[in-house]
């Protein structure tokens, strides 16, 4: 199917007008909005008899290809404009081709007469700026803040006071690391390593003194416990496979009883 060259610029005049349909719309106005615009442009399209009839859809892929290749083509010529003359190919936009890039919003650079290769211009605007100053911002530490009112309250002549508070934090923070000594000693974990550690001189002092009541050591409660209750699920396993294997004897008995009944009943 081909397309002719005015249904070509019965498509850019419509864009050039409604903008480009193939933007995606935000909203359900615009969307249906678009929809009666395709309508629209695909009935003019299609009443040209110089070109064939499509559906909505083939009109929608025809300007997405013409968009395309205009796109490539301005980029084919930008790549070869810093060659010498006679290594460049000769490309150049034709006006539809740059009424596209002025839709697509590409912005299509002006063609030189003698070269016929086009010139990409960049206009940069100036804006003046206006010097903004950034808020300063002071950061002030403690120990500056505990250095001057040190310094403030030993001029007023509180020397004594100041010694004499610091003294007090300071037998104050002994106190507190002794209780935290004590406390670190008298937890759980610090009396189970106290208890471990003097295994052998303990052991001699049984040894050497057999009065008073033994003490029964938890663990070693607890490990006979568990043997026991090992022992008895052994035992009970190994009675429970002693009948299984009487059962299976006496069903291999039934087995070769019945066999032998049905020889003697097919020999006679």
């Amino acid at each position: 199917m081909k397309t002719s060259t005015t249904q070509f610029k019965v498509i850019v005049d419509f864009m050039e007008r409604y903008g480009d349909l193939s933007k995606s719309q935000n909203g359900l106005q615009g969307r249906l909005e678009s929809i009666k615009k395709w309508q629209m442009l695909t009935n003019s399209l299609n009443k040209d008899p110089t070109g064939d009839r499509r559906s909505i859809e083939k009109w929608k892929k025809v300007w997405s290809d013409f968009k395309n290749n205009t796109k490539r083509k301005r980029t084919k010529i930008l790549k070869y404009a810093g060659l010498p003359e006679h290594l460049r190919p000769k490309l150049a936009l034709n006006d539809l081709e740059n009424r596209v890039l002025n839709i697509v919003d590409q912005g299509a650079p002006p063609v030189d007469d003698k070269t016929g290769v086009g010139v990409e211009i960049q206009y940069m605007d100036t804006v003046p700026q206006e010097e903004t100053t950034a808020p300063t911002v002071q950061f002030i530490s403690t120990e500056q803040n505990s250095q001057t009112f040190h310094a403030e309250s030993m001029s007023d002549g509180n020397n004594s006071d100041y010694f004499t508070s610091s003294d007090e934090s300071s037998d104050r923070s002994s106190d507190e690391s002794i209780e935290t000594d004590e406390q670190r000693l008298s937890s759980p974990r610090s009396r189970h390593v106290n208890n471990h550690r003097p295994v052998f001189q303990r052991s001699r002092k049984s040894k050497g003194s057999p009065a008073g009541p033994s003490r029964v050591d938890p663990f070693e409660a607890s490990d006979n416990r568990w043997r026991k209750l090992f022992s008895e699920l052994t035992s009970e396993h190994i009675r429970l496979r002693k009948r299984e294997l009487r059962q299976q004897e006496r069903w291999h008995a039934l087995f070769e009883r019945c066999v032998d009944c049905m020889e003697k009943f097919i020999n006679k």
